[in-house]
């Protein structure tokens, strides 16, 4: 929501200046109009707008450090009642917003009240298709609706002006009072953007141009009519939702009723806000990068192809019974591992993360558990990945150099190993995994609900905050095709205190609903952040 306010406020005071500096001292006046009574529209509807950017798609490969920042989704856990304090604030403003919001409604209706009150209480009489409300004040002739508000002294003396006449009538005839009414009735919800006061003022003033440039084409008499504003300007007008006849009466609007139209340049400019309108609605259009993943299922043997024939060219890659680098390492070295008898026995399994160096001569080495469920299924792992044949070395090596990678395998039981591409693991797809509790599958919905189930969870460790370690642990896991989180693996590192806690407060997860992709479930990468804060 504070984005969109953001984005709103922002959208409005770009266009609301390309008016000011572009068309204002044009005599475009109906263009004017709807350019403002459309720009307001506009800066509340676009930030909605969801514009889809294509990119190039490719499932997870081996190297598992890439998601947590491509998702965007950092998982925090505000400890010692910091959720509560936030839930505390954002109850606070709302509560400001909804008092002003009653208030600014109030005053609507009283004022709509007021003009209707004194239409009943005067006497009106019929006048060239409007009525002519006859008050007893000496207020300053106004319109309102289908209303002209006059004076019943100076109507029956006959002191009132025809162009005055003639300037109420054509705010009538225009129907003025509606983009008024439209406006304040904005402002009514929106009050929390400040522009809207620069809109109001900006379309008041244009309905001001818009009625003077009929009384002067009426009347052929400008310079009398100018006589006339001068000597109305002294007298006010206080019904703020009336078309009033002396509104802003500056030096404005006598400049604009002598200035010379330039239609050369008046029609140039309303090209010219095509592409603006066109740049400004994309810059704060939402934007989403969409993968075509269907496709992509669909022609994947084909791509494995290509890909391994570009491997082959610019780096390093794995050629071992017809598999490539990105699709059949983590299948080889699963085909290769036996399930360790004890760790069966025992029921150990779960997802091993193993990380490699393929060195330039293509030899492995450097190879390290990263996360395991037990060390006899990581020693496996380790073993088989030790154990690979020299990779294929490309043919401009000065342009390549070592590949820093890890490999994902999973041990089930009954008796099973797989691979990460036996189990194809998505980064994106279209429909992400949802937490139980989160009111949608968008990451900051699943973000505020994930940093609410682990504050009520976590146990800060009484050692480190003796020792005051805090920081922030990141974290990857699986989110399974059942929804199970699995396959936990720490991206970065605090301390291990902390990333002890970290791992064990995400293991009591309760299910996801599961990632969708064609209608059916998917395994699917999911980055999480717990944070870890000592307090002041």
């Amino acid at each position: 929501m504070t984005t969109y306010i953001f984005k709103t406020i922002l959208c409005s005071a770009i266009l609301i200046l390309i008016y000011y500096f572009v068309l204002e001292r044009e005599k475009i006046y109906r263009f004017n109009r709807f350019y403002l009574l459309f720009s307001i529209v506009f800066t509340f509807i676009i930030p909605l707008v969801t514009i889809e950017i294509r990119s190039a798609e490719s499932l997870i490969p081996e190297t598992v450090y890439q998601p947590v920042s491509t998702l965007q989704d950092i998982i925090s856990q505000p400890i010692l009642n910091s959720v509560n304090e936030h839930i505390s604030r954002v109850n606070f403003l709302l509560l400001g917003y909804i008092t002003v919001t009653i208030f600014l409604l109030c005053r609507f209706i009283i004022n709509i009240l007021v003009l209707f009150a004194i239409i009943k209480s005067n006497d009106s009489v019929p006048f060239h298709g409007a009525k002519l409300v006859l008050t007893r004040d000496n207020r300053v002739p106004h319109s309102f609706l289908n209303y002209v508000f006059i004076s019943k002294e100076d109507f029956e003396i006959g002191k009132i002006e025809k162009e005055i006449f003639s300037h109420e009538l054509a705010h009538i005839k225009q129907r003025h009072s509606l983009d008024i009414l439209f406006f304040e009735f904005i402002t009514v919800f929106a009050w929390i953007n400040p522009l809207l006061y620069f809109y109001r003022k900006a379309i008041k003033l244009n309905h001001e141009f818009l009625a003077d440039d009929c009384v002067v084409n009426t009347f052929r008499s400008t310079q009398n009519y100018q006589l006339l504003l001068l000597d109305k300007a002294l007298k006010t007008n206080r019904l703020i939702l009336s078309s009033s006849f002396n509104y802003l009466l500056t030096k404005k609007r006598i400049i604009m009723m002598g200035k010379k139209n330039s239609f050369r340049t008046a029609i140039l400019k309303q090209i010219a806000l095509v592409p603006l309108l066109v740049g400004t609605g994309f810059l704060f259009a939402t934007k989403i990068v969409a993968q075509d993943t269907k496709k992509q299922v669909q022609e994947q043997s084909s791509s494995n192809s290509q890909q391994k024939q570009w491997s082959q060219d610019d780096n390093l890659s794995f050629n071992h019974d017809k598999y490539t680098s990105s699709m059949g390492f983590s299948t080889w070295v699963a085909s290769q591992i036996k399930y360790p008898k004890e760790a069966l026995e025992k029921g150990f399994k779960g997802w091993v993360n193993v990380s490699y160096t393929v060195e330039l001569d293509g030899s492995v080495d450097k190879v390290k558990i990263i996360a395991a469920p037990d060390n006899l299924l990581g020693e496996a792992v380790v073993k088989t990945v030790q154990s690979s044949p020299k990779w294929m070395v490309p043919k401009n090596i000065a342009n390549t150099t070592p590949l820093n990678s890890s490999v994902d395998i999973k041990f089930e039981i009954p008796e099973k190993v797989l691979g990460s591409e036996d189990i194809p693991v998505f980064v994106v797809v279209e429909q992400m995994p949802q937490f139980p509790t989160a009111k949608d599958a968008s990451p900051e919905a699943n973000r505020a609900a994930l940093s609410q189930w682990i504050a009520k969870n976590l146990k800060y460790p009484e050692e480190a905050i003796n020792e005051k370690i805090e920081g922030t642990v990141f974290i990857r896991f699986i989110v399974s095709n059942t929804g199970k989180p699995e396959g936990f693996v720490i991206m970065k590192s605090v301390n291990p205190l902390l990333d002890a806690e970290a791992i064990r407060v995400l293991n009591l997860m309760p299910n996801w609903k599961p990632a969708m992709q064609g209608g059916d479930p998917k395994y699917v990468y999911y980055p999480a952040m717990v944070e870890f804060k000592l307090p002041k």
